[in-house]
């Protein structure tokens, strides 16, 4: 996937954890000011940041781009698809005390429609391709994360287990480490880690691989510590905003990508699949309520 692709900005976040000295100086001072920097010549974007230009021409390098001139088309093309969708809003500064409910109901479909934008259109395709062939033909699938990823997980496990995939999903370090320690060769570990620093996590990643399983992270960072230890990397294009990533945005993102691998996955085990939704619809469908029938009122007092 090209660095257009993935949008200049949406580079540089998931990237920021992982840059140091004049670079993540560049960096923050770009996130900051991006129009600014669009407009500007290298100096002008070396000065803002406190640095040089040689420094600026290393950062573009970093990000993928061959120099300052390249990463400026970029970043001027990322901000005119943003401004002519309409998603140039922060959730955490472009809501007020005072804003009506249609106001914050806006902002968060602007948010949030980015947020799944950027992320559906950063997302390594060759690599859902190969999870899904992975989780397709596993013997037993371990799902893990912590807080809101173990959310995450648990959802992605009813998923898999309504087709027919062997899959457990954990929240507990010590469970998940006891279970991937039953995996071998052509077993799949998926954990979900938004910071992808999260210690638990890349134990559980770390035994999975010792075991020969195939490990996959979903992650904001690709190049934080749990990502680089995993086999295959799924990425979410996710950025702070002042109520916190994981409250507003960074759950939907997640299961964006969830969604495609699922129906990925779905898609190759077609029949299976289809055999498996029509037995587990059948056995559900006894408790659900007819139409038109009359229901029980809570009594009166």
């Amino acid at each position: 996937m090209t660095t257009a692709e993935q949008g200049v900005r949406n580079r540089i976040r998931g990237l920021l954890p992982e840059l140091r000295g004049a670079s993540r100086q560049i960096g923050e001072s770009i996130l900051a000011e991006p129009a600014a920097s669009a407009a500007g010549m290298i100096g002008d974007v070396a000065a803002r940041a406190g640095t040089s230009a040689a420094s600026v021409t290393r950062f573009s390098r970093e990000l993928g781009y061959a120099g300052y001139s390249e990463f400026r088309l970029g970043l001027t093309a990322d901000l005119a698809r943003h401004e002519a969708a309409g998603w140039e809003v922060d959730v955490g500064t472009g809501i007020a005390p005072g804003d009506s409910i249609a106001q914050v109901a806006a902002v968060i479909r602007s948010v949030e429609t980015a947020t799944i934008n950027d992320t559906l259109t950063q997302l390594d395709l060759a690599a859902v391709t190969a999870v899904a062939r992975a989780l397709s033909t596993a013997r037993r699938i371990d799902l893990f994360g912590i807080g809101g990823s173990g959310l995450l997980a648990a959802e992605m496990q009813q998923r898999l287990h309504r087709i027919g995939r062997p899959a457990w999903s954990w929240t507990d370090p010590h469970a998940a480490l006891a279970s991937v320690a039953l995996s071998e060769k052509g077993d799949v570990l998926l954990a979900l880690s938004h910071s992808g620093r999260t210690r638990e996590t890349l134990d559980v990643v770390a035994e999975a691989a010792r075991r020969n399983a195939t490990t996959v992270v979903l992650t904001n960072f690709p190049r934080s510590p749990v990502a680089r230890a995993a086999d295959q990397i799924l990425t979410t294009a996710v950025h702070d905003t002042t109520f916190g990533p994981e409250a507003i945005a960074a759950r939907h993102a997640a299961l964006a990508v969830i969604d495609c691998v699922y129906i990925a996955v779905a898609q190759r085990t077609h029949k299976r699949t289809t055999a498996a939704f029509r037995r587990t619809t059948e056995a559900v469908l006894g408790h659900r309520i007819a139409e038109g029938a009359r229901t029980k009122s809570a009594p009166s007092r």
